[in-house]
């Protein structure tokens, strides 16, 4: 069945003085210029009348609230499906959420105030991009893979540990030879660190500004299971240096994997398809035992910080202390609710399935639904809300930052993987 394509790009300007979302407990960040811009990016896939949307948002996290308010206005276009995604960078605006939901003051204190007239203006991005996504629509071919990623990224409290190296692209080739590019790898892009005031998409918008040169007309970035993979032991530094250099590594890794790409195909299924599933929510320590945990984690930080330790190392224990400040927040404003349902979306294009979950996911978690020999997974983060980290259940006997900040039950993740594994055996024998 023939496949029709259209893409958009549109701006998304912050003006400055405007906070920036990502490093959360000290002084409020206000952006002072923009060094690159912010976009939001749009592919719009058609198959046998039915229209299929992903709109990627150089952002820290989208707002479920927002997604399914544009998922709900572009109905009147045809578009039957919409993912709204972040690719996560730790250097756009804060102020995109809405206070809504069971975590109510906790997702103030995480995302910022609501900046109702940033929100409106990111929606009118949004549906600026879909619309020019539509304009043009255009029969394409797919050629897609899955190929060892290095050096971006590893686990960021293990540097032994890859977490998830893999490198997939989507390429789809219109008849008049130009090129969309769909690429994912798991990384935290921050390699901007907390210091810095400037707007900029960190590493993502690097390798997108490389490879959106003819014939390739988008290159839309959907960042992978990255809740434990960050950039914290390959970068060199934490300036601008670094992003064009990391994000220029990505981009060749891509640009390679497109000269690898097994033949074009013009005849694969597109479908969606969603599963809820129920995830108990972690309860936490009382405001006390979370303050002595603050306390004694910034005395091992100073401590560290006098001896001359490693940088890398020092960050993991600056990191313990940050999320030492959510366990504190959390103890404070622990949600009522008992349990919330995720919902998980799922993109099946050929042999591939994409997976949209709406946390920070963990590649210790993803990396076991990656089986050789079948139809090849693709986790993706950040996609149609955000509910923090989902860490595997090992991470309950540490210090580290995300077991501070999950909002989840020690456990849910392990649960949440066997139910997905479950439903897409499930689909498969259903054909």
């Amino acid at each position: 069945m023939q496949t029709i394509i259209g893409w958009g790009r549109v701006e998304f300007t912050v003006p400055t003085g405007t906070p920036l979302a990502g490093y959360e407990g000290g002084p409020p960040r206000l952006s002072t210029e923009t060094h690159d811009p912010l976009y939001v990016r749009v592919i719009t896939l058609e198959q046998g009348g039915r229209r299929i949307c992903i709109a990627s948002c150089d952002i820290v996290a989208v707002d479920e609230a927002l997604s399914r308010r544009v998922a709900g206005r572009i109905t009147h276009w045809g578009i039957d499906d919409f993912i709204l995604t972040a690719t996560h960078c730790h250097s756009g605006p804060a102020g995109l959420f809405e206070r809504a939901g069971v975590f109510g003051d906790l997702v103030t204190f995480m995302a910022g105030e609501p900046d109702r007239n940033l929100i409106n203006k990111l929606e009118r991005c949004i549906m600026e991009a879909i619309r020019v996504s539509l304009q043009e629509m255009r029969p394409a071919t797919l050629r897609a893979g899955v190929f060892p990623g290095k050096g971006i990224g590893t686990d960021r409290n293990d540097a032994k540990n890859p977490g998830d190296d893999k490198l997939s692209v989507l390429l789809f080739e219109t008849d008049d030879g130009r090129q969309a590019i769909v690429y994912s790898v798991a990384c935290h892009p921050t390699i901007l660190h907390a210091g810095n005031t400037q707007v900029s998409a960190d590493f993502p918008g690097a390798a997108a500004s490389v490879l959106e040169t003819a014939p390739v007309a988008i290159a839309l970035f959907l960042n992978g299971s990255a809740g434990d993979v960050s950039t914290r032991f390959t970068r060199r530094a934490t300036d601008f240096g670094e992003v064009g250099r990391l994000g220029s590594l990505l981009a060749s890794q891509v640009r390679d994997v497109l000269g690898r790409l097994p033949r074009h195909v013009d005849n694969f299924e597109l479908c969606a398809f969603s599963l809820p599933s129920n995830m108990m929510l972690r309860r936490a320590a009382t405001v006390e035992e979370a303050t002595q945990n603050l306390e004694k984690l910034k005395r091992e930080y100073e401590a560290a910080k006098h001896s001359g330790m490693e940088a890398g190392q020092l960050r993991k224990l600056e990191s313990y202390v940050e999320g030492a400040m959510h366990a504190l927040v959390y103890s404070r404003y622990q949600p009522s609710d008992e349990s919330l349902t995720l919902h998980v979306g799922f993109l099946r294009i050929g042999v591939h399935v994409l997976a949209f979950f709406p946390v920070e996911l963990f590649s210790a978690l993803s990396n076991s639904l990656r089986k050789p020999g079948s139809p090849e997974l693709i986790p993706i983060s950040y996609a149609n809300g955000y509910y923090g980290y989902l860490t595997d259940a090992g991470i309950e006997h540490t210090d580290n930052y995300e077991k501070h900040t999950t909002l989840f039950a020690f456990g849910q993740g392990e649960k949440l993987m066997a139910e997905v594994d479950d439903f897409l055996r499930s689909k498969r024998n259903d054909g």
